[in-house]
C-alpha cells in the first residue's frame, strides 16, 4: 500500500487534484493493463526529456528550438504583450485569431485613441502611477514620438505623465 500512497501523492501535485481525485486516479492506473503503464510512462518522459518553455511567454516548445513557434513568428510584433491565466491559454490564440480572420496581435490592439484616453484617465485619477505602468506608457508614448516627433498629443501626454510623477515625488518628499 505505500506504493499506492506514493502515487497518490505524486498525483496530488497536479494542479486541480485533490486527494480523492488522486487516489481515484492512482486506483485506476494500477488497475490498467501493464502496457498502458509503460506506455503511459514512456510517454511522459519523453515530453519531459523534449519539451521545453519558451523563455519570453512561458509557452511549451521543442527542446531545441530556444524560443516558441509563437515568439519566432517574423509578423509578430514583439511591441506587444498578452497576458493569460496559464500558459495552456496561449495555445488558443491562434485559433482564436483564425476565427476572427485577424493576426494574433490584431486580435488584442488596442485602438490607439482609445489608449490615449487610458493613459489620461490614469494621469487624472490615480494619486501614484506605479514604476511598472509609467515606465510602460512613457515607452509607448515615447514609441509614438519616435515614429513622428511632432505628435502634439503624445508630447503632451509625456509631459503631464512626467509631471504627475514629479508631483506625486514632491509630495512625498514632503
Amino acid at each position: 500500500m505505500d506504493a499506492l500512497m506514493e502515487l497518490r501523492t505524486a498525483l496530488e501535485g497536479l494542479p486541480g487534484i485533490g486527494q480523492r481525485t488522486a487516489l481515484r486516479l492512482a486506483m485506476f492506473l494500477v488497475r490498467r493493463p501493464e502496457g498502458a503503464a509503460r506506455a503511459l510512462e514512456a510517454a511522459l518522459g519523453r515530453a519531459r526529456a523534449e519539451l521545453t518553455v519558451c523563455p519570453q511567454c512561458g509557452n511549451v516548445t521543442g527542446g531545441g528550438e530556444g524560443v516558441c513557434r509563437m515568439c519566432r513568428d517574423p509578423n509578430r510584433d514583439g511591441r506587444m504583450l498578452c497576458v493569460v491565466e496559464d500558459a495552456e491559454d496561449i495555445a488558443l490564440l491562434p485559433k482564436l485569431a483564425g476565427f476572427f480572420g485577424v493576426s494574433i496581435d490584431e486580435l488584442f490592439e488596442v485602438p490607439r485613441a482609445e489608449h490615449m484616453e487610458r493613459i489620461q484617465n490614469m494621469i487624472w485619477d490615480e494619486r501614484r502611477i506605479n514604476p511598472e505602468t509609467f515606465d510602460r506608457t512613457a515607452r509607448y508614448l515615447e514609441g509614438i514620438l519616435k515614429e513622428d516627433p511632432k505628435d502634439a498629443e503624445a508630447l503632451t501626454m509625456l509631459a503631464e505623465l512626467y509631471n504627475h510623477r514629479a508631483h506625486g515625488d514632491h509630495e512625498n518628499a514632503s
